[in-house]
């Protein structure tokens, strides 16, 4: 009750109001502008390939077994030792829905990482794939210039039927996930075995429609990560903006 808080005239108060209004408007447009690039990606995946994942489209589609589309790195059932900084680790914590979220960062040891990639070293753009706890996660692999990966955890590689960017939105689709969880088990955590999960059958369009949709994928990305760093700075400005302007010198 005895805070002392600065009282400008009421029309500082509205100068100052109208400025922070125009600056935070700015920056929810630039959060609608990067979901609306996500909308659209969704939308164009649909128009192209939308038959493909509809029950008659999918029944007459030419598919062919996630085995047989690639070739994948499999780290379930190994655990590896952890360290504070080192080779980053990717794990299914960090493999969200059609992204791979940097948080948490977990590590291992530099000097233990040609010993605990005895399997297989991931690329970028490899199809990263949740196996469990949550199943069914997807998302593109980025760009490290060296990385390891975790248990839950798979890498798939195309054998050249498919590209990485169809592939991905591909299992993301509802109608695939169906088809995910059905070759599911488990009652509290839901997982999939390897045999079941690579005996999933994929419906395979011609290979010239998936590489324009590759083609717009990565324009779009290009268009998001602009979207995304303005509206670092459109934070950064408001944040300034606010502290100026209960310093009275705005």
């Amino acid at each position: 009750r005895d805070l002392e808080i600065p009282l400008p005239p009421l029309p500082e108060q509205k100068r100052i109001a109208a400025i922070l209004d125009k600056s935070d408007a700015i920056r929810r447009k630039r959060q609608q502008a990067i979901q609306l690039a996500d909308d659209f990606l969704r939308a164009v995946f649909l128009d192209m390939f939308g038959e493909l994942v509809t029950s008659s489209g999918y029944a007459n589609s030419q598919k062919y077994k996630l085995l047989e589309l690639v070739d994948y790195i499999d780290y379930r059932g190994k655990t590896p030792e952890k360290s504070e900084s080192g080779i980053p680790l990717i794990t299914a914590k960090n493999v969200k829905s059609g992204y791979v979220d940097d948080e948490p960062r977990e590590y291992i040891p530099e000097e233990n990482y040609d010993a605990w990639m005895t399997r297989g070293f991931p690329r970028k753009n490899d199809v990263l794939f949740t196996t469990e706890a949550p199943l069914g996660n997807v998302a593109l692999l980025g760009e490290y210039e060296k990385v390891a990966i975790g248990q839950r955890l798979v890498a798939l590689r195309s054998k050249g039927k498919v590209t990485h960017e169809y592939l991905l939105f591909l299992l993301l689709h509802p109608f695939i996930q169906d088809l995910i969880c059905a070759r599911s088990s488990g009652s509290t955590v839901k997982g999939i075995r390897t045999k079941e999960l690579y005996a999933i059958e994929l419906p395979v369009p011609d290979m010239q429609k998936q590489r324009e949709f590759s083609a717009v994928y990565w324009k779009s990305k290009s268009l998001r990560s602009n979207q995304e760093s303005a509206h670092q700075l459109d934070v950064l400005n408001f944040s300034a903006l606010s502290q100026k302007a209960f310093a009275g010198q705005l």
